[in-house]
């Protein structure tokens, strides 16, 4: 098939126009915009056009914006099922930071151009919004691609946005132990449920969304099965973990067991307002909010104890310090905390020589805490 060109305007762009099959007394044209008013940089284009129409692989330019492509995206996201945080995630990153801009463009007016500027201006605000704007838009293009609504992806002619590497602070043992002591002291309420965080290295997610169905006080084993999404009158509690390790059973120490053990005549209590039979709650039964405990709880007690104020998440890696300190191997301590990286043997079950090794790490985490923590007002579960 031959094609010619042409410009719109005395300087306008050019085109490549093809003279497609007729029909009886009417010819049939396809105008194709070079998008460049340059005849050599226009004539290369025009080959390449050329050549992906002969070969069949010519596309039409789609009339679907680039927002309805993004809807779209979003909804086949939920369909396989990810993680409602995730996806609440993409939502905002969407609504704040690609809509405005690029959302009422047409999806193959969306250049490489475009994106680099975008993502120079989210540079700006901050790195880590920039990664993610990246990291959604790349991701619309690739479905978009595998649905066949466009054939081309402009980032991969972006360069990734870098964030910096942002090593997040860790609490040392008697760091720990210290906003221990305030807690138990002045919070006596949340104090199991931050010992839990401490030395079982869950989640906080996971934290919250522990039953007292899901441990064995006797055995002194935790089977994380959900986690807490969002706290209130309706709450959103899903039971996909982040991994399917992260499903894999917990020791606890002894200080923690004993500390459930007490804790559990308020179970009887609490059912009878509430259904949801979860082992840390608020002070009246119902779902902790994670921005109350920090503002509330959390930050007040670490600046009492006089220690940084670090993530709450950050509890779940200083767990992990605390092992790697006490001279607990690496592989052991990714199987500890439940990571998806572990060796496949050990992905989803748990062995006979694994439970020992799991034995000498519960028992080293509670030998660190119980002697700095014994006093009076406590007796560890022997």
């Amino acid at each position: 098939m031959q094609g010619h060109l042409r410009r719109r305007g005395k300087k306008g762009t050019l085109y490549l126009i093809v003279d497609l099959p007729s029909e009886p007394g009417k010819r049939r044209q396809k105008w194709i915009s070079l998008k460049t008013a340059d005849k050599n940089i226009a004539r290369e284009k025009a080959k390449r056009e050329l050549a992906k129409i002969n070969l069949g692989l010519y596309t039409e330019p789609t009339k679907v914006t680039f927002g309805q492509c993004i809807d779209s995206w979003l909804e086949d996201c939920k369909k396989r099922g990810l993680a409602t945080r995730t996806l609440e995630d993409y939502a905002v990153t969407a609504k704040n930071h690609v809509y405005p801009p690029l959302g009422g463009i047409p999806l193959h007016q969306v250049t490489s151009r475009k994106v680099k500027t975008l993502l120079a201006t989210k540079q700006k605000q901050s790195p880590f919004v920039a990664r993610k704007t990246y990291v959604l838009i790349n991701s619309v293009f690739k479905y978009a691609k595998y649905e066949e609504i466009t054939d081309k992806n402009p980032c991969n002619d972006v360069k990734p946005p870098v964030t910096p590497d942002t090593s997040q602070p860790v609490w040392s043992l008697e760091q720990a132990v210290k906003f221990l002591r305030v807690i138990r002291n002045h919070y006596r309420h949340y104090y199991g449920l931050f010992l839990c965080a401490l030395t079982t290295g869950m989640r906080i997610g996971e934290v919250l969304g522990l039953r007292w169905s899901d441990i064995d006080l006797q055995g002194r084993k935790i089977y994380p099965r959900q986690k807490l999404i969002r706290a209130g009158k309706n709450p959103m509690i899903e039971n996909r973990l982040k991994t399917k390790a992260s499903k894999q059973p917990l020791l606890m120490t002894g200080i923690l067991a004993a500390e459930l053990k007490r804790k559990l005549p308020e179970r009887e209590n609490i059912a009878q307002v509430y259904d949801h039979d979860l082992i840390f709650t608020n002070t009246v039964g119902g779902t902790v909010h994670v921005s109350n405990l920090r503002s509330r709880i959390f930050i007040p007690a670490a600046r009492k104890a006089k220690v940084p104020v670090i993530r709450i998440h950050n509890l779940r890696h200083s767990a992990a310090t605390l092992l790697l300190a006490a001279g607990v191997p690496i592989e052991l301590i990714k199987r500890y905390l439940r990571h998806a990286h572990l060796a496949t043997t050990s992905n989803f079950y748990v062995h006979d020589d694994d439970t020992a090794f799991l034995e000498e790490a519960t028992e080293k985490m509670n030998t660190m805490f119980s002697n700095l923590l014994a006093n009076e007002d406590f007796e560890e579960e022997k």
